[in-house]
């Protein structure tokens, strides 16, 4: 993409002269920016054999997942440009596991998602909503307080419920489990 973008330039400076091709070469790199964020990496992560934490599913493929349990990441602050990629990828996550089996709960790991804005606070309440419709939980973990403030202005701290916000993931998981025991359920569904 940046190779692209060095021809790009070049081009625009042989054709058009020294300053039209960098202004070229900026409204290229500008553009290119946007598109990155408005359409971020994201990932369900599981538990990967030999390695702490929990990782991108596609990364490796070895990667166990926890029954009932998605857990997903997206790769970038939420905002109008990109609310509505964020909310149908979480579902779509959501639906391509539940293909195999029931899902309980979506974790949302929010440690890439600093900033949002209105648009994206109305789009992550739209997906509890969807979610809460499905019988599914939605919880949030990895919440940073240049988040958290913003989130609870909008009442979705309230909605979502405090005890469904974690700081960290290994914290989250366990809740998990504790709530799959609470309702009578296991990881391989109702007990």
């Amino acid at each position: 993409e940046e190779f692209l973008l060095a021809i790009a330039a070049l081009g625009g400076v042989l054709i058009f002269g020294i300053l039209t091709g960098v202004v070229l070469a900026v409204g290229l790199s500008v553009a290119e920016m946007l598109r990155r964020v408005a359409r971020p990496h994201d990932a369900v992560v599981g538990f990967v054999p030999g390695l702490a934490g929990m990782h991108d599913v596609d990364d490796y493929p070895d990667a166990d997942t926890v029954p009932g349990l998605v857990v997903y990441r997206y790769d970038s602050p939420l905002f109008f440009a990109n609310a509505e990629d964020f909310r149908s990828n979480s579902l779509e996550a959501v639906e391509e596991y539940a293909a195999s089996g029931p899902v309980y709960w979506l974790l949302l790991n929010m440690e890439a998602n600093v900033e949002v804005d209105i648009t994206a606070m109305y789009a992550l309440d739209a997906l509890r909503q969807e979610l809460t419709d499905e019988g599914i939980v939605l919880a949030l973990t990895r919440v940073k307080h240049d988040l958290w403030t913003p989130l609870e202005r909008f009442g979705l701290v309230e909605s979502i419920g405090p005890d469904y916000i974690f700081p960290t993931l290994p914290v989250a998981v366990d809740a998990y489990h504790r709530w799959l025991a609470a309702h009578g359920l296991t990881d391989a569904g109702p007990s």
